[in-house]
């Protein structure tokens, strides 16, 4: 739900109300599920996309770093998933 409502926010040009929305979602999913679920490298995705549109690299790439090693241990470095947070860290 924090996820989803950081879009909204995102969209209305919102940057730093989605940027505490996501990181209070990202602090829930690590609770939930641990620091190495693939939910935790969504939001750190998000995160850094964000981060990345801002020009703040040295916080985009920590995240995404994490997210690209998270999504490469559960699905291996050939799918879909990895290839979109790939893009995401070209960004950054």
């Amino acid at each position: 739900l924090l996820a989803n409502l950081s879009v909204t926010y995102r969209e209305l040009g919102d940057s730093e109300t989605s940027i505490n929305l996501l990181n209070r979602a990202l602090v829930c999913q690590q609770q939930l599920y641990g620091e190495n679920h693939v939910e935790v490298a969504l939001i750190s995705s998000s995160l850094a996309a964000i981060y990345a549109e801002l020009d703040q690299s040295e916080l985009a790439l920590p995240l995404i770093e994490k997210a690209l090693e998270i999504n490469e241990a559960r699905y291996g470095k050939d799918h879909l998933v990895v290839a979109q947070t790939l893009d995401v860290m070209g960004n950054v």
